[in-house]
């Protein structure tokens, strides 16, 4: 018995020293510079950045431009981690540096296919909003070059890649599919249909309107509808924590100045969604140019997405919409080994791309 209470005594001591190892190497490693100068390319005029006591960044410069390339820059002083992670996310590649356990949610995100999308997309932008996402883009890039990698990186052993526009574009469609999941009802009304029939599955829905257009014409066999899609979302928000959860929901309330003591209207918006470390939200008060404006954006994305200025405030909250659909396909096999699918009537190639999972 007292061989076996020195025994655990040693491993307490061990995990006690591995403890405070741990600790100290984590104080020693270098930390991102708040205080100083810093000479940079891709500024046209000085920019200074203010950190108040809660640490908010506050970035005063003379052009736009400037502004969101410093905003860039902070972004990616405190939050560089989670922006790698994130793009890795939408592009399906988080297998690079996490290994097997996220090849299945890799398959997924390749299979939405946001980032090939968002890349495409970079082409269709106008001439000033490219511009400032560029901007933006370079602070990021200018951080990431020259301030310490995040522990993470560092733990995981890999330099994050350059940020470019398509990456943050792609994080505006993961957004989206986060608070949009009426794909999901979709696949439950079809199987109920199946199930039940079209007449009793109605029955269990809100009535609608029969001016409304009825895109899936009567008679479609949906007992092909399976759940292979859910359950690969399923494990997707296992892994992230993104999409439709229980007990969340945005709320927005405005109180004319009527009724309150200054006289002043109030604008109170809780933009209720998933709790994470780091937060989804990062706050600045950006000023120069045609900015003045100050609240929380997110790590990926420039300007502001709720907050205010010295005339007006804004938030967000999220309706849930219908603004998901989704196709029956019908596919074959040819005996040539081709793909096609059924278009009007016709079977066409379809065009297999092929996607390697590192």
């Amino acid at each position: 018995m007292a061989n076996l209470k020195k025994s655990l005594l040693s491993a307490y001591q061990a995990v006690a020293s591995l403890a405070t190892l741990g600790t100290y190497w984590l104080l020693r490693q270098p930390q991102p510079r708040y205080k100083g100068k810093l000479s940079l390319k891709g500024l046209s005029a000085p920019v200074e950045i203010l950190r108040d006591r809660w640490g908010v960044p506050h970035i005063y410069a003379k052009t736009t431009a400037d502004v969101l390339f410093a905003q860039g820059f902070v972004h990616a002083q405190e939050r560089a981690w989670q922006m790698d992670f994130n793009r890795r996310l939408v592009a399906g590649r988080l297998s690079e540096i996490l290994g097997p356990v996220a090849v299945p949610l890799d398959r997924w995100m390749r299979t939405l296919t946001m980032r090939r999308v968002a890349e495409s997309e970079v082409a269709l932008l106008d001439a000033e909003t490219r511009s400032l996402l560029e901007a933006y883009a370079a602070g990021v890039n200018a951080c990431l070059a020259r301030e310490p990698l995040p522990l993470e990186c560092r733990l995981l052993n890999f330099q994050p890649e350059p940020w470019i526009v398509a990456d943050s574009l792609a994080w505006v469609k993961m957004m989206a599919w986060n608070l949009s999941v009426n794909w999901e009802t979709e696949i439950l009304r079809a199987r109920l249909i199946a199930k039940l029939g079209a007449q009793a599955a109605a029955s269990l829905e809100p009535q609608v309107p029969p001016e409304w257009v009825r895109i899936v014409p009567p008679g479609v066999d949906y007992s092909c509808i399976g759940s292979a899609a859910l359950e690969r979302a399923a494990q997707a928000r296992q892994m992230t924590g993104l999409g439709a959860r229980k007990g969340i929901g945005s709320n927005n309330w405005v109180l004319s100045g009527r009724r309150t003591t200054t006289g002043q209207p109030i604008l109170a918006n809780d933009m209720h969604l998933g709790m994470g470390a780091p937060a989804i939200w990062i706050e600045n008060h950006l000023s120069g140019g045609d900015l003045h404006v100050s609240g929380v954006s997110m790590p990926a994305l420039p300007l502001v997405i709720g907050g205010h200025n010295e005339y007006v405030a804004w938030g967000l909250t999220n309706g849930y919409p219908d603004v998901q659909d989704l196709y029956m396909e019908h596919l074959r096999q040819t005996p040539e080994g081709n793909t096609e699918y059924e278009f009007r009537g016709e079977w066409l190639r379809a065009e297999v791309k092929r996607e390697e999972i590192k």
